[in-house]
């Protein structure tokens, strides 16, 4: 993480906003990916996270 920051760095501006505006669009998917699989595939049953609270 480190050299990666340091590479991007040394970027100009231009490059650094291209490479966020590449970045991002994966980010937001994989976000969507997350958030579908967690309510699909919950941990516990309503009832024993109710109980749980």
């Amino acid at each position: 993480m480190l050299v990666l920051v340091l590479v991007v760095g040394m970027l100009d501006v231009d490059r650094v906003t291209r490479v966020i505006s590449a970045i991002t669009p994966l980010m937001v998917l994989l976000l969507i990916v997350a958030a579908v699989f967690a309510l699909t595939h919950p941990m516990l049953e309503v009832s024993e996270a109710s109980a749980m609270a």
